[in-house]
Parts: structure tokens; sequence; C-alpha cells
């Protein structure tokens, strides 16, 4: 599945296969989810060399910049969100003969509004280029990585709040799971930033990327995020440092709580154990209210041991 959005007479405007041709100077074309065969047909049809095309046909899910030839690939991470499942997505960007192709797997919600914006109003782009247009793109998907990132920060204040009270399994493994995940987006962005960097500094790439004076701004603002996924996984080192510290503090609760118990029938059970045994003489062993007075005497030490752990809280 494509799509073709000419720039035809002042405005972009989508057009179908049958209108697409040479005498199309300026267009985007965003394939989701192709097969080789639609990638292969539509290169034929620009006149792409089948070198160039098996090299981007190369499945590359890492974010990268490569310069080779007559186009430039480009590869940056965006961020993914489905059924409740937080990741990232590969979007391929070819420029290219004033064409740029956008291939990804899944629909990325970022990119679909900005084409659907450009549509209508081409105000959000500074200048109309292919320079501003890839800017824009990489803006509005680092935009969304905060916005995940974000809603990622409110879910780990929530999970510290609810582990320390609750300790429950499952926040414990949702803890895991957002590590891993923040560690996978701190990896991403790295690479996305040297995507950039290279853009920034590489002046081979001036004939596709003509101003990169915008991209210093998105260099700066994936830097600022890394910088918060950071703190982010260090915020939830300390909510397990905090669960675990915790954990430790009700088990010595539950030990003290325990172990006051059993020191209520310490003298029970050590009276009973001293008159169980075979002696012939024994305190109180022939007065007629002996055993009346043990269990008085049992009784008093339990209920006196139980009003000093009262009173020390250990009850």
């Amino acid at each position: 599945m494509h799509s073709i959005i000419a720039y035809k007479n002042g405005v972009f405007k989508k057009i179908g296969d049958s209108e697409f041709n040479s005498l199309v100077r300026f267009a985007i074309v965003d394939f989701l989810n192709p097969s080789e065969a639609d990638l292969k047909a539509f290169f034929d049809k620009i006149g792409f060399e089948n070198s160039n095309t098996n090299f981007i046909l190369n499945k590359n899910d890492l974010p990268c910049i490569i310069h080779k030839g007559d186009f430039l690939h480009i590869v940056f991470g965006t961020p993914l969100s489905k059924d409740k499942q937080v990741g990232t997505l590969p979007l391929t960007m070819v420029l290219l003969k004033g064409y740029i192709i956008l291939i990804h797997k899944e629909p990325i919600r970022v990119l679909s509004n900005l084409l659907d914006e450009i549509q209508k109003d081409t105000s959000r782009l500074v200048k109309l280029s292919i320079s501003n247009i890839i800017y824009q793109i990489m803006a509005d998907i680092n935009d969304e990585f905060i916005s995940v990132v974000d809603k990622l920060g409110n879910d780990i204040e929530n999970i510290e709040e609810r582990l320390v009270k609750y300790h429950e399994q499952s926040d414990v493994k949702r803890v895991y799971t957002l590590r891993k995940t923040l560690l996978f987006f701190k990896s991403v962005l790295r690479r996305n930033n040297n995507v950039v960097s290279t853009i920034i500094r590489e002046d081979t790439l001036r004939q596709f990327i003509k101003d990169p004076g915008n991209y210093s701004v998105l260099y700066g603002g994936i830097n600022q995020l890394i910088s918060v996924v950071d703190f982010y996984r260090e915020m939830l080192t300390e909510v397990m440092q905090i669960y675990e510290g915790a954990l430790a503090n009700r088990l010595n609760e539950i030990m003290k709580y325990y172990g006051a118990i059993a020191a209520l029938f310490l003298w029970p059970a050590t009276l009973g154990t001293l008159y169980g045994q075979n002696f012939m003489h024994l305190p109180f062993a022939a007065h007629p209210y002996g055993f009346y007075i043990m269990l008085l005497i049992m009784f008093s030490s339990t209920v006196i041991m139980f009003i000093i752990f009262k009173r020390k809280k250990m009850l």
C-alpha cells in the first residue's frame, strides 16, 4: 500500500499511480508495509538502478544515514505504542531525484498527520524544501518520543506509590519491562542523534539537505530527551530499592510478631516441660491445689509478657 503526494501548481496534492510520471518534479511517496515487488516496481518506474534497489531493500532496523551514489538513505527510529505495548519502529527515508520515499511497516501517526497537513497548508514548513520536510518529520517524531516518555514517567510515579503500599508482583514485572523499554529508547535516540549530527557536519550531504540550520535545535532536543530517559531509568532503580527496603521492613515486622507470639508461650512451655520430668520431689507436687497454682503461674507469666510486648509495640 502506498500513496503519492505531488507538489503541483503551488500545492501538495495526492495523486494516483497513473498521474505519476516524469513531469512530477517533486513528490513524497509513502509506503506502508510494502512488498519487495511493490518497491522494485516503483523504483523501476523512476529509473532507479537495481543494485541501489537491492541496497534499500536490505532491511536495516537501526537508525543510520548512508550516502550512496545519487541518493541518500536514512533510517530514523520512531516510537510505537500498540495494545498498551511500547516500542520503536524504523522509518526509512530515501531522497533522490526530487522524491522523498518513506517506507515503514506500521502506521506512524505523526507522519500521517504531517502529510495530511501539508496538503492543506504548508505553513508548518519554515521553507518549502526537502531539507525542511525531512527536518519536520524528524522533529515530529522526536515530539512523539517526548510524549511517550512523559507517559512512561507518569506510569513510573504511579507504580512507585502502588509498589510501596501493596507489593504487587505485577508492578515488579512492570518495572523491569519499563527499564528494558527505556534502555532500548536510549539506544534508538542515540542513533537518531548520530543521524542528525551527520546531517549537520557532513558537507557531502548538501546536495540533499541544503539547509541544515534547524537540525542543531533537533540535535539539542534529542540530547535533552536522552537525559530524561536516563533520569527515569534512575527513578526505576530507586523504586526497586524502595520496594526491596519496604519488603525487608515488612519481613522484619512479621518476624518480630511471630517472635513475640513464640515468647508468650515460653514460660508455660518451660514449666510444663519441668513438671513433666520423673522426679520424686517437685514444688507443689503434693499440694492439693498444686495443679491450679501452676496454671495460674503459667497464665500470669503469659499475661505479663503480653502487656510488656504491647507497651513496646511488638504486638
